[in-house]
């Protein structure tokens, strides 16, 4: 039996990246990005957003892609993951569509391909003759630890 896994394919800036639906909890638009005292030039936490009272940072993914952030608006569409119980979020332009990947389209990157700005990637998928970084909630996890910690631990950016 071939082993497939629900993808939804995201557009960030001029990139398509894929996710795996079962690692999103939610989409959220028409959201307020609430800054922050604690700041640090080096963060890659925009600020917060809150739903359904709870308080969930947002990153820029752009910049650990060394990219220009993308434009926040009203329309901003905010992908919401969870990971050991911790939510967090990042802007998307676009949705472009969603489709089962057989399992052998899933490829571990290898390290000399990993250059520092896409140092949270751990998978590529071959699907339809395209190569598509796989965002992971855990790997965006790791990375954002040391953010969080800098800023105060994920209760303080909660409470912020």
């Amino acid at each position: 039996m071939l082993h497939r896994k629900q993808i939804l394919f995201i557009q960030i800036e001029t990139e398509t990246y894929a996710v795996e639906i079962n690692q999103i909890k939610r989409f959220a638009a028409k959201v307020e990005v609430l800054d922050f005292d604690v700041k640090n030039e080096t963060s890659s936490i925009l600020g917060m957003i809150c739903i359904y009272d709870e308080l969930i940072p947002v990153l820029d993914l752009c910049k650990w892609f060394k990219q220009k952030s993308i434009h926040l608006c009203e329309s901003t569409i905010f992908v919401v993951m969870t990971f050991e119980g911790k939510s967090f979020a990042f802007p998307i332009n676009d949705v472009i569509k969603c489709c089962e990947v057989p399992n052998e389209c899933f490829h571990t990157v290898p390290d000399v391909f990993r250059k520092e700005s896409r140092k949270s990637f751990r998978e590529v998928i071959n699907y339809n003759g395209k190569l598509y970084l796989k965002i992971s909630g855990e790997a965006i996890f790791k990375e954002i630890q040391v953010d969080v910690e800098i800023l105060g631990g994920w209760e303080r950016i909660s409470e912020a």
